[in-house]
């Protein structure tokens, strides 16, 4: 051997080899200052058109959908309708964008999971005097890890639940983001519905508030008289005047939900039509039992994928009891000879340092279970409650506020009438507006507990039972989440 091998200067081949090998495993980023001048405009002109919101949603990753993806027709848009609105909170929604990052991210680490560690290079050298000189290099490489054994394949699992945990958590904010816009349609709706009753209803009002006050200068009608008819119909516009302040309330939570600016065109095509809709959709739907719901729930369907990382972090700290393996090939350099060969390396871990790690994921896997019990229970719970309110809601619908919204709209009509050619009956036309207005207000108000009560049944029960998300997302690069830079 030593008739074929030179000994090897240390210094060019660190300068040859070794240390462009190191160099090209290094990254490195382009830095992107926040530009706040594009941030302010790319928030004004969301939604502007439909055909802009329909090039974000082409643009938006949504294969952890839960639904049918909506179609936006950028020639006829029905504002009343959930289309643009699911649209636009697919596109926009705050929370929903940040759950597609966060899975961006997860994805990312996944597909680093279980890399195998880095090769390690060790250089020993004794003597400086070209005679005594002698030099050893060893380069071990993790053979485990290469082999997706080990440590390794149990990093990479752990890496791929987090990650479909995180599309769980894209899947549940997408849902969430559907139910959102629509409570916050129906209380639009609902406000819209009643503003346009109390503007009626004070509109009709006025001429016989006139003759009121014309009676009270000729002496006809007294000065108490007039001042009741004036503070029933005080009080019917301070109740229009609090609907006015809800349906601020109401266009902003639509906003917050569809992801768009407060003062984007479309808040102002509403009409008192959208609770109509709403109310038409809102039956009572089919109750899951426990075991479908585990299936259904977006919550109970991330609390299996978190059960499922905690058992891969369980599954990461036994394998790190175990040995680790290291293999390579050294050279010992001397002045007159160079003499390959190879280094095993074992890395033995001590049973005490990490067996209160294990316990501790144990304990932490056997606290999700305990954990998708009780949401399951919660679930179930909020589940009857709605159904109950549901009921209850429907209930009171037919058997009290419609009736009572005819009745007091009857009596108001025969209030105008008796009026019109009987000055006495001032107080009553006063008290028949009042009625007929606090009618108007719990009619509107039950029809929209139906509703509320209905998407609180929605919320929970979740869309139709599926194969849980992330599986297909991490099969390969493919599959990977489409992020805009």
């Amino acid at each position: 051997m030593s008739g074929f091998l030179r000994p090897v200067p240390l210094a060019p081949l660190l300068h040859s080899v070794l240390l462009p090998a190191a160099l090209v495993a290094c990254a490195s980023y382009e830095p992107r200052p926040l530009d706040l001048d594009g941030v302010s405009t790319e928030v004004a002109v969301r939604g502007a058109t439909p055909g802009q919101l329909s090039d974000a949603l082409q643009l938006a990753d949504l294969r952890a959908l839960p639904f049918e993806r909506p179609q936006i027709d950028a020639e006829s848009v029905a504002y009343d309708h959930q289309t643009f609105w699911l649209a636009s909170a697919l596109a926009f929604n705050g929370e929903l964008r940040s759950a597609r990052r966060r899975w961006a991210e997860a994805s990312a680490r996944a597909r680093s999971g279980g890399a195998p560690m880095a090769a390690e290079l060790e250089v020993e050298q004794t003597g400086f005097d070209s005679a005594d000189r002698e030099t050893w290099i060893a380069l071990t490489f993790d053979v485990l890890g290469i082999l997706d054994a080990g440590r390794a394949g149990a990093a990479r699992e752990l890496a791929e639940a987090e990650a479909r945990t995180a599309l769980a958590d894209v899947e549940r904010a997408a849902w969430s983001a559907r139910i959102a816009v629509d409570r916050a349609r129906a209380g639009v709706g609902s406000s819209l519905a009643t503003i346009e009753q109390l503007v009626e209803l004070l509109d009709s009002s006025k001429a016989s508030v006139r003759r009121a006050e014309l009676l009270f200068e000729r002496g006809r009608l007294s000065e108490g008289e007039l001042a009741r008819l004036h503070e029933m119909v005080g009080e019917v516009s301070h109740q229009l005047h609090e609907q006015y302040r809800e349906l601020a309330r109401q266009r902003r939570a639509l906003a917050d939900a569809a992801g768009l600016p407060p003062t984007t065109l479309a808040l102002d095509f509403l009409t008192p039509a959208t609770l109509a809709d709403l109310f038409a959709r809102a039956e009572l739907p089919r109750l899951p039992s426990g075991r479908e719901l585990l299936e259904r729930s977006p919550a109970l369907r991330r609390m299996r994928l978190e059960y499922a990382v905690a058992e891969a972090m369980l599954r990461d700290e036994v394998v790190r009891t175990r040995p680790g393996l290291r293999l390579g090939p050294a050279l010992d350099i001397t002045s007159d000879d160079v003499l390959p060969g190879g280094v095993l390396v074992l890395d033995l871990p001590h049973a005490l340092a990490l067996s209160g790690r294990v316990e501790a994921a144990r304990q932490a896997r056997e606290r999700v279970r305990e954990e998708t019990e009780e949401e399951l229970r919660a679930t179930l719970a909020r589940i009857e409650q709605a159904r109950t309110e549901y009921a209850t809601a429907r209930s009171a619908l037919e058997e009290h506020a419609q009736p009572r919204a005819s009745a007091s709209s009857a009596a108001w009509r025969a209030a105008l009438a008796r009026f019109a050619v009987d000055p006495g009956a001032a107080e009553e036309i006063g008290m028949a507006l009042r009625d007929s207005a606090m009618a108007l207000l719990d009619l509107a108000e039950v029809r929209q507990q139906v509703v509320r009560a209905w998407l609180d049944l929605e919320e929970e029960i979740g869309p139709e039972a599926r194969a849980l998300p992330g599986d297909e997302a991490l099969s390969g690069d493919d599959a990977s989440p489409e992020v805009q830079p």
